[in-house]
C-alpha cells in the first residue's frame, strides 16, 4: 500500500512495523507510519484477528471483521481507510470548551464532508468557556 500511495512525507526511518503480544488470544500486527515533519501527524494501525484500530491526529476508527461489507475483507477496509486518512480526506474535527477537547468528529471529504465517527465526553455537554472548533487533516504528500 505505501508503495502504491508514495507519500513523500513518510518519515521511513522512524516508521515502524512489530508483532506485539496478545490481544483476547490473538497476535497483534502495529504498523507506525510517521510524518517527516509533523510528530503528531503519526497514523498507528492495530491490527488483530478481533479487528484493527486506525489511529490518528487523537481520533481513532474501529475496524470490525463482521462489518457491514460482506463483498470485500474487513483488511481491505482497513488498508481504505488509513489511506484516505493519508491523503488528506477526513478531517479531524475538535471542540474545545475550557482549554480542552471534549467532541472530535471525523469528517469524510469524499462524502461531502458527512460526520462518519464522533466521540467525547461528558464535558461537552457543559459550559466550560467558549467553545472553540479547529479543523486538521493529514497531509502525507500523497499523489492521486
Amino acid at each position: 500500500m505505501l508503495d502504491a500511495l508514495d507519500p513523500e512525507l513518510a518519515d521511513r526511518e522512524r516508521s515502524r512495523i512489530a508483532v506485539e503480544g496478545r490481544f483476547r488470544g490473538h497476535r497483534t500486527l502495529v504498523l507506525q507510519i510517521a510524518h517527516r515533519h509533523d510528530d503528531s501527524a503519526t497514523v498507528a494501525v492495530t491490527v488483530s484477528g478481533d479487528g484493527a484500530i486506525v489511529a490518528w491526529l487523537g481520533t481513532h476508527e474501529h475496524i470490525d471483521p463482521s462489518g457491514d461489507s460482506t463483498d470485500r475483507p474487513w483488511t481491505s477496509t482497513v488498508v481504505d481507510v488509513v489511506a484516505a486518512a493519508m491523503r488528506g480526506e477526513y478531517a479531524v474535527e475538535s471542540l474545545r470548551r475550557g482549554g480542552r477537547v471534549v467532541l472530535r468528529r471525523v469528517l469524510d471529504d469524499v462524502r461531502g464532508g458527512a460526520c462518519i465517527s464522533e466521540t467525547g465526553s461528558l464535558l461537552a455537554w457543559l459550559r466550560l468557556g467558549r467553545p472553540a472548533t479547529e479543523s486538521r487533516r493529514l497531509d502525507f504528500g500523497v499523489r492521486g
